[in-house]
């Protein structure tokens, strides 16, 4: 995922608009707005703005650990149809 999208992402969690960020962050909206479209990128100075406004820790959010899937892999569910058709076949 891209760091704009975790941006993205966080904000919606929380509820903010680009509009409310751009304001908190003193960045224009416009400018806001491209970077979360994933269109341009922001200075470090800006991007930490933003950062600190929705309380995104850039640390941790690089270093976590990806997602586990809950879905099965259809090679299991394969091997698994197989089996159940022997024992009922």
């Amino acid at each position: 995922m891209s760091l704009s999208s975790s941006v993205k992402e966080r904000a919606l969690r929380l509820g903010f608009t680009a509009r409310h960020i751009s304001l908190a962050a003193d960045i224009p909206y416009s400018t806001l707005n491209k970077f979360l479209r994933g269109e341009r990128s922001l200075d470090s100075n800006k991007l930490e703005r933003v950062l600190k406004v929705l309380h995104f820790d850039l640390n941790y959010e690089l270093n976590k650990p990806a997602p586990i899937s809950n879905k099965t892999p259809s090679y299991i569910n394969n091997y698994l149809n197989d089996i159940a058709g022997i024992y009922n076949g």
